[in-house]
């Protein structure tokens, strides 16, 4: 479904053994929506909704989370954007 370089897989601890790469998919998920890139490997999302991953975290006070995962940075950019 999605290819991206063996550098992103590298850089990435995958809970679900890249799912997102094969299937388009987080686990039994769908992959989170983003709002939009702040930085490299630094996606905002649009999700507000208890997430349990890795490299998801709250952003700050508001509802929003962020994306610290290198191989979703990479599916964004070359594909979902």
């Amino acid at each position: 479904m999605y290819t991206v370089g063996n550098s992103f897989l590298n850089e990435t601890n995958c809970n679900h053994d890249f799912s997102c790469l094969y299937e388009g998919n987080c686990g039994n998920n769908d992959m989170c929506e983003v709002e939009y890139e702040r930085g490299e490997y630094f996606l905002i999302l649009n999700e507000n909704k208890e997430i349990k991953c890795n490299n998801i975290f709250s952003y700050g006070l508001s509802d929003k989370h962020i994306c610290l995962y290198p191989t979703n940075y990479a599916i964004y950019r070359n594909y979902r954007k």
